[in-house]
């Protein structure tokens, strides 16, 4: 062995002499313009841009601690509502009534919220029994839906104005308000649109033995929101039977109207992670146990980051930002803004992480519910018309259903359409934001109209270069950089406003 490595290192300088030729053929450097792309592989200025990334913000989160020191309180409360409860006379504090104060509060307030839900899921279910069996008129089921839709939401408005709960709690509770009242509207408006085509298809096959079938059988009060065009009997079957076949991974049996009516079937729609109700919906096969446990310790650990990111980075830098708003300095504001734009990015992300894939998948995975798209890919936008359509699927989808296309059919111009729901999402994104803080600012409900304008711009700029990045680059800054900062920082600062007058 050591006689044959001697004679291939005997080799090695006869095999490559120093007239061999180094320069073979024509060739362009790796960072020419000229390079075909895919040529080189860049990864390593990716990485390279990675390390960099973390490390400025190590230098951030260091300077942070410095400056400000461990920001991060994991209670619900302030801290002067802390405080035990004390005996001025015996010189004794009660530290057991202070915690049965503590927990009876919002276990009290969890109890009346679920009653409150439930009579609201219960007296839809009791409308619309009954409007099946032709015991209510379909004006009559109508206004009645219409009282309990403004109840629905009139009194969690006015339960969280006069709260003195904390505003994180408010908003969560007038959230999930919203969004049963959402389900109840389509809820009620599918079940009459079925109504309506049921009653249509009976009188025709009342009257398919003489072979006539009446146009003109039913008021105008009952005209459906969808064409029937089929005349032959058993119609109604034979129409449900074509919407199931547009819908895949169906399960028999299968729910039909008026079978559908059921407790069961509700509380299963109020729990699906849907906002559209329809008969039979995607199912998976079976509920995957080690996956909803992996689901719980995701959101837990994504709940934590997002609330310290809140206290050490963001509310420090909201309450350096109340002077230059009082002094109206522009350039400390955009310091701010721009100081602000980073860690809000982050929270905003987990966010909409915990949300609309955690949380969703998490009901999805126990309800067995099979469509999990949630979301699109809306983080390569290049406008905000395409951040809108892709962003959040179960509000986008409700609004094409329940209320684009009614407008439509109505004979509501396309544009005026449009600024109507962007309008009707923005009344919902005040309330949610203002109404726990009880004080109304109209900065969400302006900024979510100044969308409309901001679409026609940012496809002006995406046509005009015709370019991935530019539109992306353009709906990345709009959002993150100026929108959602400066939206923060205003509230912020007329919230402490309003607080220090009082």
């Amino acid at each position: 062995l050591a006689h044959s490595g001697a004679n291939k290192s005997s080799k090695l300088p006869r095999s490559f002499p120093a007239y061999k030729p180094m320069h073979v053929e024509s060739g362009l450097s790796p960072l020419s313009s000229d390079t075909r792309p895919g040529q080189y592989s860049f990864r390593g200025f990716f990485n390279l841009g990675i390390i960099i990334l973390l490390l400025s913000h190590l230098e951030l989160m260091i300077n942070n601690m410095s400056s400000h020191g461990l920001q991060v309180s994991f209670f619900l409360v302030q801290p002067h509502q802390q405080r035990p409860v004390c005996n001025a006379e015996m010189e004794t504090c009660d530290y057991a009534s202070q915690a049965y104060l503590q927990l009876m509060g919002p276990a009290l307030g969890l109890l009346l919220t679920l009653l409150s839900w439930s009579a609201s899921i219960l007296a839809a279910f009791i409308v619309e029994k009954l409007a099946s069996h032709r015991l209510l008129s379909n004006t009559m089921t109508l206004l009645l839906n219409f009282l309990l839709g403004t109840a629905n939401l009139l009194l969690p408005c006015l339960w969280v104005w006069t709260s003195p709960s904390h505003p994180v709690l408010n908003m969560m509770y007038l959230f999930q308000s919203v969004i049963i009242w959402l389900k109840l509207i389509s809820y009620s408006h599918a079940n009459k649109d079925l109504r309506i085509l049921h009653g249509r298809t009976r009188k025709m096959d009342l009257s398919s033995s003489s072979n006539s079938v009446p146009r003109s059988g039913l008021n105008s009060r009952d005209e459906l929101t969808v064409e029937v065009q089929d005349d032959k009997p058993g119609v109604f079957n034979e129409k449900l039977q074509a919407i199931f076949s547009e819908v895949k991974d169906l399960q028999p049996p299968f729910v039909m109207y008026p079978q559908n009516l059921s407790l069961g079937n509700l509380l299963f729609f109020m729990v699906a992670p849907t906002l559209c109700y329809q008969l039979n919906y995607p199912r998976s096969q079976s509920v995957r146990g080690r996956y909803v446990v992996w689901i719980v310790m995701r959101m837990c650990f994504v709940a934590a980051l997002m609330l310290f990111s809140v206290e050490q980075y963001i509310k420090p830098t909201l309450e350096m930002s109340l002077l230059p708003m009082q002094h109206m300095d522009v350039l400390s504001i955009t310091e701010r803004l721009l100081r602000l734009s980073i860690p809000n990015t982050y929270v905003w992300l987990w966010g909409f992480y915990l949300y609309f894939h955690l949380w969703l998948n998490f009901l999805a995975e126990i309800t067995r519910f099979g469509d999990r798209q949630f979301y699109k890919d809306w983080w390569n936008a290049r406008t905000i018309d395409r951040y809108w359509r892709t962003w959040n699927l179960p509000v986008h989808n409700w609004i094409t259903r329940h209320l684009y296309y009614p407008l439509l059919r109505k004979g509501t111009p396309k544009g005026l359409a449009v600024l109507l729901c962007f309008a009707f999402s923005a009344v919902f994104h005040e309330l949610i934001i203002s109404l726990p803080f009880r004080h109304i600012s109209l900065h969400a409900f302006f900024g979510m109209l100044a969308q409309v304008p901001l679409i026609f711009l940012t496809k002006l700029i995406d046509r005009r270069f015709d370019n991935s990045f530019a539109g992306n680059a353009t709906f990345w800054c709009l959002f993150c950089v100026v929108g959602q900062p400066m939206g923060i920082i205003m509230y912020y600062f007329d919230i402490w406003k309003f607080n220090s007058k009082a």
